[in-house]
């Protein structure tokens, strides 16, 4: 070997190492990459699932079983290790794991591949990647796929409570499924949030429409649309949504009792849209009550 190619690999190598070494120092330094940095967040009912990865691309080259070798672990993406983190308890795959921020890694194989969220997260690719720090391991079967040039990490099949995150590159798809306990979620975010001695009218008031919309619950949602009320909201939902509360029983009097207090915010706050909506529910209470 040629003494300027034996320079160029030590140099290399010497570059490489003061990077890693210096970890911390580059997280707070970019320039333009050939693995770009990516962010995706999907709220699955109250729990936003965040991953922070890099994007490496195919240019031309075999990918699994070779560039990224079969039974070996990596970091779901290039330069620095995959991130996930969310709020509140998961299951994936079945499996239940705490709120967290966690490293993303995995060990493809040509037929199933294993996932693993560890609790080592800041770190550089999988070069401090430790087993004893695994907190989950979960299987997941391999899908072929239409060609991706990118990796990509996706989420699709939304709903209150579920959810699918996807790993896509070349032709390979792993499909994760996520789930959370919405119900127990929204009431512990209710509870935490109208404890803050910061609370505002709006949160009395999204949790009131939760209480009567979702969970049909009229009692309490009456009384934290009361709260709202008494903060003075400079917005007539309040208002508004206890009128529709109080139709629901018949109360059609102290419903449109609530609707033209809602009238005199709108006006007072300039909200053309809503003063039409109340003056209609007004008129068809009204009819109900024979008047």
């Amino acid at each position: 070997m040629k003494s300027s190619q034996l320079f160029l690999i030590a140099f290399a190598s010497t570059v490489g190492l003061i990077y890693f070494n210096n970890f911390a120092l580059a997280q707070e330094f970019d320039i333009p990459r050939a693995s770009p940095k990516a962010t995706i967040s999907q709220h699955i009912g109250v729990t936003p699932v965040e991953v922070k990865y890099n994007r490496p691309a195919v240019r031309d080259r075999k990918i699994f079983g070779e560039l990224i070798p079969f039974g070996k672990v990596w970091r779901l993406g290039a330069n620095e290790a995959t991130i996930i983190s969310f709020p509140h308890e998961l299951q994936i795959q079945g499996k239940s794991i705490k709120a967290g921020k966690y490293g993303l890694f995995s060990i493809p194989g040509q037929e199933e591949w294993t996932i693993i969220f560890n609790s080592e997260w800041n770190q550089w690719g999988a070069y401090h990647y430790h087993a004893e720090k695994d907190v989950l391991r979960i299987e997941a079967k391999v899908t072929q796929a239409d060609f991706n040039e990118r990796f990509t990490i996706s989420f699709s099949e939304v709903d209150k409570s579920s959810g699918i995150m996807s790993l896509h590159w070349e032709n390979t798809m792993i499909n994760l499924t996520i789930e959370t306990d919405t119900y127990t979620n929204t009431l512990a975010e209710i509870a935490h949030k109208t404890n803050e001695l910061s609370a505002n009218w709006y949160v009395y008031s999204a949790a009131a429409q939760y209480h009567f919309y979702e969970l049909k619950n009229s009692e309490e949602a009456i009384k934290l649309i009361n709260v709202a009320i008494a903060l003075e909201a400079p917005n007539p939902a309040p208002w508004m949504l206890k009128s529709q509360i109080l139709a629901s029983q018949e109360k059609y009097n102290e419903a449109i009792e609530q609707a033209e207090l809602a009238l005199e915010v709108c006006k007072a706050h300039n909200f053309p849209y809503e003063i039409h909506e109340n003056e209609e529910q007004i008129n068809r209470w009204k009819k109900l009550l024979g008047n």
